[in-house]
């Protein structure tokens, strides 16, 4: 997953440059921006995890399933917002998504 995600984010600035005329360098900025949501869908993921376990006793393997299905359901939204995106708020909305995609899976 790792190298799927360097490799992504590399056409992801290159896209992003040529989309919005922005230079490389601050299109470097948004990868800031993945950076923290990535570190607050991680502390989320995790307390919303052990909310459900704990309150419900639901099952860890169907909170897994759970977190899987919608994950890929928020990959392919955010990355159809990024491709028909014609400014700045989509693209960021868009990398939220897709974000929280990777992140919900590196765990």
């Amino acid at each position: 997953m790792n190298a799927f995600s360097r490799s992504s984010a590399i056409v992801f600035v290159q896209y992003v440059s040529k989309l919005l005329d922005w230079p490389i360098s601050m299109t470097g900025y948004l990868l800031s921006v993945k950076s923290a949501v990535s570190l607050g869908v991680l502390v989320c993921l995790v307390v919303l995890t052990r909310l459900i376990t704990v309150k419900s006793s639901t099952k860890p393997l169907y909170l897994d399933v759970w977190v899987a299905r919608s994950s890929l359901a928020l990959l392919a939204g955010g990355n159809l917002i990024i491709g028909f995106s014609g400014n700045t708020a989509p693209v960021i909305a868009g990398k939220f998504f897709t974000t929280k995609y990777l992140e919900a899976h590196a765990r």
